[in-house]
């Protein structure tokens, strides 16, 4: 497993609003207010250009290879419900992103129940209303076809493409919260009171846990599938090989977490540690 080095790419640590490169640019993610926001979007393109939901300023900002952020789509400190380009359009609070084959952005904003299809220009329309409150997303690359989830109900939908169904695929899951789709069309999400990772499988739909505790048991253990434990993980994400990395998560007031990592999962449902704050990790 290769070292890997943390280092900002963009903000300054302190929440507000600016456009500009690395640590001269600034997002609203949380504040003492609203520290339980937690957005969770966060897509790169294939010109590792960078797409992070900024909840609090209510705008998707972009982030190019060099750390130039801009807005790409939404209007900073105006919160509402409008389709347009770059700041024409409006969010109120858009809280995940998935990405298509052709670099076409969604985001699923959980105030206004949408989902909306950001083409690469910035041009931001709604495709779909949501049939719950949605707070994660996904996208198939291979099919075009939408996954978003609620956490409350914890059920997981899919959106096809073509719009010929749109309704629950998988649910029994504790708040469950990212997702991520790998090459094969399997789902992936969180449940964060399951404390683990489920695995919802390709047209069956089939649902079980590929890692963490089958008990809802808490705790902080690297290890093979079901041995080892999280502690609120919150965020997910998969690779072109079918890997998955699993963020931890602050509770939701905001309070300490033992898991403050980014996990990784190998394809064979190995967890291991990458992160833990800034350190590095060295297998």
């Amino acid at each position: 497993m290769p070292e890997f080095v943390v280092s900002t790419l963009a903000g300054s640590g302190t929440p507000g609003f600016a456009n500009g490169n690395g640590t001269n640019a600034e997002f609203h993610f949380s504040d003492p207010i609203t520290n339980w926001i937690r957005a969770s979007g966060i897509v790169v393109d294939r010109s590792l250009n960078v797409y992070v939901t900024d909840a609090g300023n209510h705008c998707i900002r972009k982030i190019d290879a060099a750390g130039n952020v801009s807005v790409f789509a939404g209007s900073p400190g105006n919160p509402g419900h409008a389709g347009g380009k770059g700041t024409g359009a409006k969010f109120y609070w858009p809280f995940s992103l998935g990405l298509d084959a052709e670099d076409n952005v969604y985001c699923v904003d959980a105030i206004n129940w949408d989902i909306r299809k950001i083409t690469p220009d910035g041009t931001a329309t709604t495709i779909a209303w949501t049939k719950n409150e949605p707070w994660n997303m996904t996208v198939n690359k291979a099919t075009g076809d939408i996954y978003y989830s609620n956490i409350w109900a914890s059920q997981i939908y899919q959106l096809k493409k073509d719009q010929s169904f749109h309704d629950v695929i998988a649910g029994g899951f504790t708040w469950a919260t990212g997702l991520a789709c790998d090459h094969d069309g399997n789902i992936y999400t969180v449940g964060m009171g399951n404390q683990a990772v489920w695995k919802i499988e390709a047209n069956t739909w089939k649902t079980s846990i590929i890692a963490g505790a089958t008990n809802n048991e808490a705790g902080y253990v690297n290890g093979l599938g079901t041995a080892a434990r999280f502690t609120n993980p919150w965020g997910l994400a998969a690779d072109d090989a079918g890997n998955l990395y699993v963020a931890g998560n602050g509770t939701g007031d905001g309070g300490a977490n033992a898991d403050q990592s980014i996990r990784f999962i190998k394809a064979s449902c190995n967890v291991r540690q990458l992160f833990i704050n800034e350190n590095l990790y060295r297998p």
